[in-house]
């Protein structure tokens, strides 16, 4: 509410989208609504693009538009409200073009520059798929610079800046679609994060999410000795689309929890060093869990103690010292 000078009071306009306000700062949308999802609340009259409209007629044209900027103004008793909506809608047409021209270059069994640009030239005609594609491209950079490929085109001291940059800034685009590679991607980048509660929906990624799961469930302090899905499935696309280091550690920390895993856990312990601070906590966790089941706790503590001023891991930390203790009384 506004209140007038002679002490009346007024309600402000609003303009409402999926039942929250919308802002003064343009916002844009790149997912189809419909009349309904939009709302007009306390105005005397509307603009939509400079003309004169009913609000039913004003909700309609924000429902048709698929691209380009929409400019509505809300005529109150007190004051006008102006909002701007940026529409960049992608035809499923387009970005099924797109998910064909990343069929090719999976096809091509080839990460490269060259094999990254031929993707982007193939799919260029795709307009509305192209936030959508340059994603997708975005990741393959980063997956070459995370490898420390020559192709990456990133000097070694920028590598790791580098890939995280643009694993960033390719699932903040896409996380807004609904397609299963883009599921796949920000599945791999969540869990290599360590944003597990997020990794773990993504179920079209079942060993993603069922690894993920494993590891949120030691974070809340539960025990976890179950085997987990053999993690080289060439079929499954979190596999094809993932990169050989983040492979490499899904393959480790999937190991089961009963202390038969030596080979592994000689490779893990001698990776510490050189994988990313991230990795290196799975890999400490399950290196714990390991050697507990192995019946030698103090090389379990030893992970246990480097682990120790990580907040997140407060519950798992807790309930493996009482575990520790158990075994020492045994």
């Amino acid at each position: 509410m506004v209140h007038e000078f002679d002490g009346h009071a007024t309600s402000r306009p609003q303009l409402m989208l999926h039942g929250r306000e919308c802002g003064r700062s343009r916002l844009a949308v790149i997912a189809p609504t419909v009349a309904s999802d939009w709302a007009i609340k306390n105005a005397r009259s509307v603009r939509v693009n400079g003309s004169i409209c009913t609000e039913k007629d004003a909700r309609e044209t924000l429902a048709r538009s698929r691209s380009g900027v929409v400019s509505v103004v809300l005529v109150g008793d007190a004051s006008d409200l102006d909002f701007e909506f940026a529409f960049n809608i992608a035809d499923d047409t387009d970005l099924d073009g797109v998910d064909e021209g990343l069929h090719a270059l999976i096809e091509g069994k080839s990460l490269t520059l060259n094999a990254i640009d031929g993707f982007i030239r193939r799919t260029d005609r795709f307009t509305t798929g192209r936030g959508y594609r340059d994603s997708l491209a975005n990741y393959f950079y980063g997956v070459l610079a995370r490898e420390r490929s020559s192709e990456s085109g990133l000097p070694s001291e920028s590598e790791t800046l580098g890939y995280r940059r643009r694993f960033d800034e390719a699932v903040a685009e896409l996380g807004r679609y609904d397609r299963a590679p883009a599921e796949a991607i920000s599945g791999l980048v969540a869990f290599h994060y360590n944003h597990f509660d997020l990794a773990l929906r993504k179920t079209r990624s079942p060993r993603i999410a069922q690894l993920s799961m494993r590891f949120a469930r030691l974070l809340d302090g539960e025990s976890s000795v179950e085997r987990i899905a053999p993690a080289r499935d060439v079929a499954s696309l979190d596999y094809i689309l993932s990169d050989n280091a983040t492979e490499q550690i899904i393959y480790w920390t999937s190991i089961p929890f009963d202390g038969s895993a030596r080979a592994e856990v000689a490779e893990m312990e001698d990776a510490l060093h050189r994988v990313q601070p991230t990795d290196a906590m799975k890999l400490r966790i399950v290196l714990a869990e390991h050697h507990l089941a192995a019946g030698e706790p103090r090389r379990g503590e030893r992970h246990l103690a480097e682990l120790r001023h990580t907040r997140e891991l407060e519950k798992w930390a807790t309930q493996y010292r009482h575990r520790l203790g158990d075994r020492s009384s045994d």
